[in-house]
């Protein structure tokens, strides 16, 4: 199978090396359009997101394209830095993680569903850039199937499987307590939406950033405040938790710029309980911290925020979610199925090839039908002959195409070549009899 994925993700690489891979739209394109011309690459998907960069490309001849050093050159990263970070699966291997992911069993949350929306989305982009073909469009549309399927079969139990919840749900094992608490979402994309979302329901009041070029309706969980993006250091010093989780690459929340926010502001953690701001954030080292949650890939934040007094940062890779005996039940679940979406490429892909064998195998039968009721046909001459016999014909290529498909997906590929070797056999047999 000459299918190939490279990978970095959550499991080898901390946030800052896989920022240094993270890929926008614009750059996924740009990195498609030159990926496709090389000669031995017939179609390729690029899946970008906070906890993986992964390239799948289909060949129709042997790989001879050096794909790690093509995502270093595109990201400006010497080759030697970060190989290690890096996985490379072939064939089957691929298949079975694809299906893995698109279940959300590869993710840092265990069962989130962001990751089945991101695996349509790198489809759907790899698509509108002309850069997919047959396999790589097939693989993909058979692990989306799946993973839908099954999460409508099975949940794996984290209530709502995203970053944000995990996190909330986190600190709430730590002590704190949303209710009446007021946070600051910066980002209104979906990690942002799904990030306000989880603070309103666990009862917080909850301010989301906007840019100004956005015009017309803008999207924001209702419950939530909307501010500019340009207010959010206005907003900071009244707030007890700051989540930021967009897609830009410049950083939202610089020191140089928190530090004088603060220090200018006037009103500390303690403070901000006697404006009723919301209840300030428990003790931590004799100090009420201001808690910064980083959730983007690259980072909203500098790391440095941690030296200021007052401010303790977290970011995505703080938040993973472990496996009780309850998931583990799940898991094994989810996981049986991901193998059987699998077997299924599989053998889709194995018997691609047989594809052409099967239609003229139709086409001979429909030929075959219509011989057989040619004395049918001739009593029917008053009601159009050449229609019946059409309409006849067709039916029966339909129907013969349909049961051979079916046969395929029932029988072991070794098996179904058998079978049809077998049928194309007699048939041409009955074709030099009629002649």
């Amino acid at each position: 199978m000459r299918l190939r994925m490279l990978g970095i993700d959550h499991n080898l690489a901390p946030v800052d090396v896989r920022a240094l891979f993270s890929f926008t739209r614009r750059q996924t394109g740009e990195f498609l359009e030159v990926l496709r011309k090389r000669p031995d690459v017939e179609g390729a998907v690029l899946l970008s997101t906070c906890n993986r960069t992964e390239l799948y490309v289909s060949a129709g001849k042997p790989f001879v394209t050096d794909l790690y050093g093509m995502i270093c050159k595109a990201k400006g990263q010497c080759a030697d830095a970060y190989r290690d970070a890096w996985t490379c699966r072939s064939g089957m291997e691929a298949v079975q993680h694809l299906m893995e992911l698109a279940a959300g069993l590869q993710s840092l949350i265990v069962g989130e569903d962001q990751i089945l929306t991101q695996v349509k989305e790198a489809l759907t982009l790899a698509r509108a850039c002309y850069a997919t073909d047959r396999v790589t469009e097939v693989l993909f549309r058979q692990a989306v199937t799946m993973a839908k399927q099954t999460k409508s079969l099975f949940r794996i139990d984290h209530g709502d499987p995203s970053c944000a919840s995990q996190a909330i749900a986190q600190f709430r094992a730590m002590g704190e307590d949303f209710a009446g608490r007021a946070c600051l979402v910066i980002g209104n994309g979906m990690m942002g939406r799904l990030t306000a979302q989880a603070l309103l329901d666990a009862g917080a009041k909850v301010y989301v950033t906007v840019r100004q070029y956005h015009s017309g309706i803008v999207d924001i969980p209702q419950g939530a405040v909307r501010i500019g993006y340009g207010e959010r250091y206005d907003y900071i010093p009244r707030c007890d938790f700051v989540f930021s989780a967009t897609a830009s690459p410049n950083l939202t929340i610089k020191k140089e710029s928190l530090e004088a926010c603060l220090n200018t502001s006037g009103c500390g953690s303690s403070q901000r309980q006697e404006c009723g701001q919301g209840k300030a954030p428990q003790q931590r080292g004799g100090e009420r911290a201001r808690i910064f949650v980083d959730l983007a890939v690259p980072r909203d934040m500098e790391c440095s925020i941690d030296v200021l007094p007052g401010v303790k940062r977290y970011d995505i890779d703080d938040f993973a979610s472990a496996k009780s005996g309850a998931l583990q039940e799940q898991y094994r679940a989810v996981l049986e199925q991901a193998n059987r979406g699998a077997e299924e490429f599989r053998g889709w892909y194995e018997c691609r090839d047989l594809v052409p064998a099967v239609r003229r195998l139709a086409e001979m039968a429909a030929e075959d039908v219509c011989w057989r009721m040619e004395p049918d046909f001739l009593r029917a001459e008053d009601y159009g002959l050449s229609t019946v016999e059409q309409i006849t014909g067709q039916a029966a290529e339909k129907t013969v195409s349909r049961m051979l498909f079916a046969l395929r997906d029932g029988l072991s590929p070794e098996v179904f070549r058998d079978v049809l070797g077998a049928l194309e056999e007699i048939l041409e047999r009955d074709r030099r009899k009629r002649q």
